[in-house]
């Protein structure tokens, strides 16, 4: 070591200044926490949790959680905010900005803290913001800023990584001499990393005055702190502690638990020293941990001062066949799709949230009143279907997802009555239901005025159950039971009722989407007639069957809305992008069928020598890249609202995993509608696939209930990998 880089080093030893914490206790401030992203799951699931760590905070995510706090009021969240997309080298990790982005790459400073300011902006619209902790600035750092893997896990020490080049002649104008991976640079390197994350973290403090700031890191790196870490060191990436966790800028940090020796050695030494607040993270797959499951919550629970709590991380095929899998995760859950069963398991055994679950869980109830229908002194039939909405999976013990003497009563208004001679009475003992079960219900009244029925004096049905919370329905006019809409399907086997109260027919049309992976074989039935469609279904594909059994297929977008093009301001009601070379970019994660001719469409304008570029991201069956680029300089100064341009997708390709939209050039404006991209071998009339229909078209019972089950030859996912709907009617095209 040199005499220059050994006096750097022991500045950064000596050096410790950290937040003072010194005073406070922060055990269990957090509590057992989930590692979240805006899914599918019922809304339960999320707010039982005490806490919620959450990626990517949108204003659609706020919403949520908004009304997430209205079940759980006391539920705290710990927002990761990612100002970063787009702004780097679309090379590496999907196009995020790293450090040198940062520090070197014209306008890219700004924009992320103008991104910051957003994104922070977005998080302070929680309603009960003293339930906002605070905030971490992407997560397993220094991977995705500080270029961690290739300065702290390159096999060959002394070789400048490949994805250093593009910054080399400013690093080289900076130090006034070559680029080499000596010991003096690599102290550099954790200089400028610190130094970099001190302006984020101040920039995060300054939009969130009071607010935690906590730095996430990742445990396959050693700091120089770490006993036995050396410059040259294998996995140790050239940075203290002490040099992001001080007052003013970063609170404290996220300690992984990998096991007991690491745990102590990474971090709890320094966080004992430095008093610090900190949270973990509690791995449900086995190949993150090195302990066995019991072990690894024991750990995340460890009984400092300074553990705020955890969160969990679970995958759904979390089990791996190694010695420290989940022992009570049956394999049939060990699949994909899954995580919801493996969080509720984990929840049930660790008391987490169970009181948010009991006072949440009523018996519904739903209603059809033909209340238009209804004439003084005539009888109108008012039915109420009741269900149980508890589920066997929330509870250690299965029996108490049944909903026990069950009881529905009606409350009319003056001049309405039950018409004791026909009707079943004013009270109703359904009896037990089994977890999800229905049962209709139907009184026979006597019409009062109709205007008798009124806010003041609505016709009310309130449903009770043993041990659980009582239900209510209130109406006031003419209601429908809820029917007839999209399920998003993420296992074989789901089912749902659909109301046959108000039909034209017991034939109905149905609609199955493709969203995600293709499904084989998909299967409707309603216990009596079932239908199969013989082959794959597609994402960006959509099979309509009308009732007599004919089949096409219609080409759909692949594209997701992209809800950051929007300006309602805007005379277009889309944004004006004026900075930036990357305008917007949307995850897809849709499989599609590969050989064939798509259409991709935009729809925009451009002013003062803006172009429109756009690439779309594919991965083949080897799971590498390929971009494909389309559309470029299709706009002009008036709005087109569709421009098209046809694309060969070669036949290994297997996945869309992004689109990106650029401002090419770099200067002028640009606007950008919502794009697309569909099937061009998909006829827009659709495609007769009535051939391909095997057995008979389902029935609904009218005037009554019917269970509709689906059915596909694929694992569980964990998103929905298609969506069906029973209509009423023939959708529009």
């Amino acid at each position: 070591m040199n005499q220059k880089a050994r006096a750097l080093l022991c500045v950064c030893v000596l050096v410790l200044p950290v937040a003072s914490h010194a005073a406070a206790n922060y055990f269990w401030k957090l509590g057992a926490g989930n590692y979240w992203h805006q899914g599918h799951q019922p809304i339960i699931d999320d707010a039982r949790w005490d806490w919620l760590e959450i990626n990517y905070p949108s204003e659609e995510a706020v919403e949520y959680l908004n009304r997430v706090q209205a079940i759980n009021p006391k539920q705290k969240y710990l927002m990761r905010i990612w100002p970063t997309n787009g702004l780097g080298n679309p090379k590496y990790d999907l196009g995020t900005a790293c450090m040198f982005d940062y520090l070197y790459k014209e306008g890219v400073r700004e924009q992320i803290h103008n991104a910051i300011k957003a994104q922070v902006a977005v998080c302070l619209k929680l309603k009960n913001l003293h339930n906002l902790i605070g905030f971490t600035f992407l997560e397993e750092l220094p991977g995705w800023w500080g270029l961690g893997s290739e300065v702290g896990w390159t096999e060959d020490r002394t070789k400048v990584p490949e994805r250093f080049e593009a910054y080399r002649a400013a690093i080289e104008k900076e130090r006034g001499k070559p680029l080499v991976m000596d010991q003096e640079t690599r102290l550099w390197i954790g200089k400028k990393y610190t130094d970099t994350l001190a302006e984020i973290h101040k920039a995060i403090k300054d939009a969130a005055p009071g607010k935690m700031v906590l730095y996430w890191h990742h445990s396959g790196y050693a700091s120089l702190d770490e006993k036995g870490a050396t410059l040259e060191g294998q996995g140790v990436y050239p940075f203290h502690f002490s040099d992001i966790v001080k007052p003013d800028y970063c609170d404290g940090l996220m300690a992984y638990p990998n096991r007991p020796e690491n745990f102590e050695r990474r971090y709890l030494w320094f966080i004992r020293k430095a008093k610090c607040p900190y949270f973990t993270q509690l791995s449900h797959p086995s190949a993150m941990r090195l302990t066995n499951w019991p072990d690894a919550v024991v750990m995340a629970k460890t009984k400092e001062p300074w553990n705020m709590g955890y969160f969990l991380f679970c995958t759904g095929a979390c089990n791996t066949k190694q010695w420290n899998d989940d022992p009570t995760v049956p394999d049939i859950e060990n699949v994909g799709g899954t995580a919801m069963l493996h969080q509720r398991r984990i929840c049930a055994q660790e008391g987490i949230g169970m009181d948010i679950v009991r006072a949440y869980f009523r018996p519904e109830v739903e209603l059809d009143a033909p209340l238009n229908n209804s004439k003084p002194g005539g009888v109108t039939a008012l039915t109420a279907v009741i269900r149980n909405p508890k589920d066997p999976s929330y509870f250690l013990k299965a029996d108490e997802a049944v909903a026990r003497n069950v009881k529905a009563s009606i409350f009319l208004p003056n001049g309405w009555s039950v018409d004791a001679r026909h009707s079943v009475p004013a009270t109703v003992s359904i009896g037990d239901l089994a977890p999800g079960e229905q049962k209709a219900v139907t009184w026979y009244l006597k019409a009062g005025k109709r205007d008798a029925v009124a806010a003041k004096t609505p016709i009310r049905v309130t449903t009770a159950a043993k041990d659980m919370p009582s239900g209510e329905k209130v109406i006031t006019e003419d209601t429908e039971v809820p029917g007839f809409l999209p399920h998003g399907i993420l296992s074989s086997g789901t089912s749902w009722v659909e109301p046959g109260y108000r039909i034209p027919s017991d034939r109905p049309f149905l609609i199955l989407e493709g969203m995600s992976s293709p499904v084989r074989n998909p299967t409707i039935t309603d216990g009596v007639q079932t239908l199969t469609y013989k082959g794959e279904l597609n994402a960006g594909l959509k099979l309509e069957i009308d009732p007599k059994g004919v089949g096409r297929l219609y080409a759909t977008n692949l594209i997701p809305p992209i809800d950051t093009l929007k300006d309602s301001s805007d005379p277009s009601r889309f944004r004006c992008w004026s900075e930036g070379y990357t305008v917007a970019g949307a995850h897809v994660g849709k499989y599609i069928r590969g050989g064939l001719k798509y259409k991709a469409t935009m729809s925009g304008k451009v002013t003062g020598g803006a172009q429109s570029y756009m690439i779309l991201r594919f991965r083949d069956a080897a799971n590498e890249i390929k971009d494909i680029p389309c559309l470029f300089s299709c706009l002009t100064d008036t709005w087109k609202d569709a421009v098209s341009s046809d694309i060969d997708v070669p036949a290994d390709i297997v996945l869309l995993e992004r689109v990106y939209l650029y401002r090419y050039g770099n200067k002028g404006s640009i606007w950008y509608g919502q794009p697309s991209l569909v099937c061009a071998d998909t006829p827009s009339e659709g495609l007769d696939v009535t051939p391909q229909l095997v057995g008979q078209p389902i029935r609904l019972s009218q005037g009554g209930l019917t269970e509709i089950t689906y059915a596909d030859e694929d694992p569980p996912s964990s998103t929905p990998r298609v969506t069906v709907r029973v209509a009423k009617e023939k959708p529009a095209h």
